[in-house]
């Protein structure tokens, strides 16, 4: 993960905790309903309301009824559920839309941070081409953003889906750059030439030990193996960057006046979905 990622917040008793940041299935139809469900749910002016009615109602139960009281519990118990069915009912799109926005603002920051680290990074290892990966991604990801602003509307929550999603998949690769420079700093001390050099050296003393040999072997080997991952990683981002193009082509075609558009957005976004996957197998292999 990216150094400038995960947020971490203290609690009550100090200790920090990691804050998670969105992941593509958030930006879902499932995801956004339910979060979207918790919200109104837990509206303030719902839940107090809510309490105040059952507070009074116990105290009417336990000290007699009251006709202030009942009238203003009755009140108290009208907003509740009044202010429940309005936001269930009339104003849940705006929070689906409000939501959908948090979320891609908690990436945009993210992303901005770790594209100001990455640069100093990568071009501190002498990785030009991972240098060159970062403007490569935004690239791709305006380009798909244009692309849905001619076939969306900008604003609307299936627009701010596709974008969280792409804003997801952009700060991926942006991840796999990050693992770029671990693996170049945890190897940038290490002169294999040198290394070379002592084993040829130690190969034909006659007292050198074994166990001296095979630290040194292991050395080149691991570094060997962190090379291989780099590449890897560099070839991961290529491939990731070709499915960003063919979702922005995929989406310039679809029919969004009729009644298959919501089907083909969907598909869309799952290419998106599985596209992040790929990402997670990858670093999991």
């Amino acid at each position: 993960m990216l150094k400038t990622g995960n947020k971490k917040t203290k609690s009550k008793k100090g200790k920090s905790k990691e804050e998670r940041l969105p992941a593509v299935i958030d930006f879902s139809t499932t995801a956004v309903q339910k979060a979207v469900s918790t919200e109104i749910n837990q509206h303030p002016l719902t839940v107090y309301s809510g309490f105040a009615a059952l507070g009074l109602g116990l105290y009417m139960s336990l000290f007699g009824p009251s006709s202030a009281l009942f009238g203003f519990g009755l009140g108290c118990l009208l907003m509740s559920s009044g202010s429940y069915v309005f936001n269930r009912f009339f104003r849940q799109e705006v929070f689906q839309k409000n939501h959908v926005e948090n979320l891609r603002e908690q990436i945009r920051r993210n992303t901005e941070l770790a594209i100001v680290h990455l640069q100093k990074e990568l071009k501190k290892f002498n990785c030009p081409e991972g240098a060159k990966q970062i403007d490569l991604f935004k690239e791709k990801y305006e380009s798909l953003v244009s692309v849905l602003q001619k076939k969306l509307q900008p604003g609307s929550l299936v627009f701010g889906r596709f974008l969280g999603m792409a804003e997801q998949v952009y700060k991926n690769g942006l991840d796999n750059l990050q693992q770029v420079t671990a693996n170049l700093d945890s190897i940038s001390p290490i002169n294999p030439h040198e290394i070379i050099r002592q084993l040829e050296k130690m190969q034909r003393r006659a007292d050198s030990s074994e166990a001296e040999i095979n630290a040194l072997k292991n050395t080149l080997q691991k570094r060997t193996e962190r090379m291989a991952e780099v590449d890897r990683l560099l070839r991961d981002n290529v491939l990731a960057m070709a499915r960003l193009d063919q979702t922005a082509m995929d989406i310039s075609t679809m029919e969004t006046s009729k009644e298959r558009a919501s089907t083909d957005m969907e598909a869309a976004m799952n290419e998106l979905v599985h596209l992040t996957d790929q990402f997670k197998n990858f670093k999991a292999e």
